[in-house]
């Protein structure tokens, strides 16, 4: 069952119980899309990740009101929030990261302006790209019965995304002419703050790969350069499989020390 996005303001809690109400977008897809009708039980979560089960009480030209059946906090085990920065590619190929990495449970994405990144667009065509990127990743994490939908940031300079990960317990940088260094050289990570889950910070370059100084301010800033295999693979591909492996590898040791 897909998991419907809503804010805590639409929701009117009793304990366990309570009302919770759904207009605008989300109202006229569920309405008039998807015909929903009353009695249908529906799943949604908040942004606090709080997952709610909900039975369609009635339904209006304009507001559907449903009873809350149940409730659920937000998971405890997942081992890592990973923010996901990747060299502009082709919108296309983009596209198929944001919906992988969104089904893979990434975090946050970052695309980033590289030495051999896509030109910068124009502030017109950025503001629409944001805004399909975020739609994007919105329908995956849906699709995915995920809590929450990542975090899509607007394009920002690599440097600015190494200064906004310095804190990050483990920092990734896969590198095509990085030999012999692969998933078992990712360290160990320590907790985050209070014991909760670390943060992942992982660099994947675009088309035409990292710039020698790139993967030099990268190491400088506390970075490990990674391999992903003997082979060159495409951008999106090397995203998608760093997300896969720094996850499982994670996971199989038990998160974090």
């Amino acid at each position: 069952m897909p998991v419907y996005f809503v804010h805590t303001s639409q929701i009117h809690s009793d304990g366990d119980g309570g009302t919770l109400s759904i207009t605008g977008k989300l109202f006229h897809h569920l309405s008039r899309v998807l015909r929903v009708s009353v009695g249908e039980t529906l799943r949604l979560s908040d942004e606090h990740a709080t997952c709610y089960t909900a039975a369609v009480a009635r339904i209006s030209s304009s507001l559907i009101t449903l009873d809350i059946t149940g409730k659920e906090a937000a998971p405890t085990d997942v081992p890592a929030s990973i923010r996901l920065g990747i060299g502009l590619i082709d919108p296309d190929r983009m596209t198929w990261v944001l919906q992988k990495a969104t089904e893979l449970g990434v975090w946050r994405i970052s695309p980033l302006y590289t030495t051999r990144s896509l030109p910068k667009p124009s502030p017109e065509r950025l503001i629409k790209q944001h805004d399909r990127w975020m739609r994007i990743a919105a329908a995956s994490a849906q699709q995915a019965q995920r809590r929450m939908p990542p975090i899509v940031d607007p394009p920002c300079n690599f440097s600015t995304f190494l200064t906004e990960t310095a804190s990050c317990n483990l920092k990734s940088l896969f590198f095509e002419e990085e030999a012999g260094r692969g998933a078992s050289a990712i360290p160990q990570v320590s907790a985050g703050p209070e014991g909760g889950r670390p943060s992942v910070a992982l660099l994947v370059g675009p088309v035409g790969g990292w710039a020698a100084e790139e993967v030099a301010a990268a190491t400088a800033s506390g970075y490990i350069t990674l391999s992903l295999g003997e082979t060159i693979l495409r951008a999106e591909t090397a995203a998608v499989a760093a997300v896969a492996i720094v996850q499982y590898v994670l996971r199989v040791r038990g998160g974090y020390d």
